[in-house]
């Protein structure tokens, strides 16, 4: 490889970098996730069933189990969720948790020494890539590098 090919591949990988972190801070492509958010703690908040609203709402692989993610420690997960999650009491409910992931409807349903058990409801937020995909598409890009 050259130096200049090495510079362009590094100068692509920045730029790159510096947009995904401009974006990740724009509220505006979470909004449509933050609101479904909202609208299903209101429901929890009203007497919904976590369980039953996990498995109809969230988009993450726990949601067949109503959102449950069994026990775990501390450093398990992201230090936002973790910090909520842990800052619970048995049987409570979070307000919601904003992560790398989305957003997030936190659980408390057990609790055993430093371990807690917790079912979660997740509402995805588009990440860097989709925005990029989704920009170039309507704006007919013709890309030639792979992104």
């Amino acid at each position: 490889m050259s130096m200049d090919e090495f510079k362009s591949q590094y100068r692509l990988k920045m730029l790159r970098a510096k947009l995904a972190e401009k974006i990740g801070q724009d509220e505006s492509l979470s909004l449509d996730a933050k609101k479904s958010a909202e609208d299903v703690l209101a429901q929890i908040k009203k007497g919904g069933d976590f369980a039953a609203l996990a498995k109809k709402y969230s988009q993450d692989t726990s949601a067949a189990n109503g959102g449950d993610l069994g026990f775990f420690g501390k450093g398990k997960m992201v230090p936002e969720f973790e910090k909520a999650a842990f800052a619970l009491k048995k049987g409570t409910v979070s307000e919601l948790v904003k992560t790398v992931y989305g957003y997030h409807i936190i659980q408390v349903t057990d609790i055993k020494g430093d371990e807690i058990k917790a079912s979660h409801i997740l509402f995805k937020t588009k990440d860097f890539n989709d925005w990029l995909k989704e920009k170039i598409s309507s704006y007919g890009v013709n890309k030639y590098i792979k992104i």
